[in-house]
């Protein structure tokens, strides 16, 4: 999955097409951004036909959501609920809640699926049905992800796994993989087995300061090809304006870009951290790259993020 097979930002995505049947897939972020909550927004107002963080995923129809916590009661999810539903007056949702009195095992949510149908089955967390001995083995992590595979394809489901590292809150009923590093679990097996699997995501979720329920999301897809989502775009962009601002100011009113040597001189960085910021700028879809055969022309702002910074009004001319 490739940048290029997605429709620019401002235009919305179909729910189908974002979480395709047969596909699992799994949201991956640092204790506390907001896994459990993005998650219960999207079964919700997707079970409900509403569309997702303003109008980026369009929901056509209700979607058939299954919701199954080994984390949290089902008290506590619905009590993580109500807000959304005060907010988006949700009288009634195809979104069904499970938790351990309902499914204990992996068998059992076999079972679960093979007896109703469901479009989007979401599960917190992924070591709770996890049957390999270490999530750390590249070998276990992949079989495991075929056989979930086999099952989504079997079910025509979607399903995302949650992980958690270390909890931050929550009434846990587990706590066996607490304190799993960030990057060695995403650097390891999970990568490895999407550069190599098919029908398989990687989500993450960037740390942020967002108020509350999803003013605005965004997302980009890596070199990897895993989905990275920033909540509250423009919180997020305000920082990096401000941490990019002596390479971005001179770029902000040049319509088609400046030579590299030129900006590394006005930007007034040292060249490895001029770069170094340039690739990240890259990566994150802010820049683009311009070629002359092999050779780097110009460095302009990216279509996407002129936009965003119209759209924010930052991007006045002085």
């Amino acid at each position: 999955m490739r940048l290029s097979e997605y429709k620019r930002s401002n235009s919305a995505q179909n729910f189908d097409e974002f979480f395709r049947k047969g596909y699992v897939s799994i949201l991956y972020g640092d204790s506390g951004v907001g896994k459990t909550t993005i998650s219960l927004y999207l079964c919700l107002l997707a079970g409900a036909g509403k569309n997702l963080f303003h109008n980026l995923l369009k929901v056509k129809e209700p979607k058939k959501v299954a919701y199954i916590s080994l984390e949290l009661y089902k008290e506590d999810i619905l009590e993580k609920l109500e807000p959304i539903r005060k907010r988006y007056r949700i009288s009634t949702s195809e979104m069904e809640i499970m938790d351990l009195d309902d499914i204990s095992d992996y068998r059992s949510f076999e079972k679960i699926l093979e007896q109703k149908r469901y479009d989007f089955v979401v599960v917190d967390s992924f070591v709770a049905f996890y049957e390999g001995k270490s999530i750390y083995d590249p070998v276990e992590v992949k079989e495991f992800i075929k056989k979930t595979r086999k099952l989504a394809r079997n079910s025509e489901s979607h399903i995302m796994f949650i992980h958690h590292t270390i909890k931050s809150s929550g009434k846990n009923k587990t706590d066996r993989y607490q304190g799993v590093s960030t990057i060695k679990f995403l650097t390891t097996p999970f990568m490895q087995a999407y550069t190599e699997g098919k029908s398989f995501r990687v989500l993450t979720i960037e740390k942020h300061n967002f108020a509350y329920p999803f003013e605005k999301i965004y997302y980009y897809i890596n070199k990897n090809g895993a989905i990275t989502w920033y909540i509250n775009e423009k919180a997020k962009y305000e920082e990096i304006l401000h941490k990019f601002e002596p390479i971005l100011k001179h770029l902000k009113d040049r319509e088609y870009g400046m030579k590299t040597d030129e900006l590394l001189n006005l930007s007034g960085l040292k060249k490895r951290t001029f770069y170094a910021h340039l690739n990240k700028l890259e990566e994150m879809g802010i820049i683009e790259w311009h070629h002359k055969g092999s050779k780097v022309s110009r460095v302009s702002i990216s279509k996407r993020f002129k936009f965003i910074l119209k759209r924010n009004n930052k991007f006045k001319r002085e």
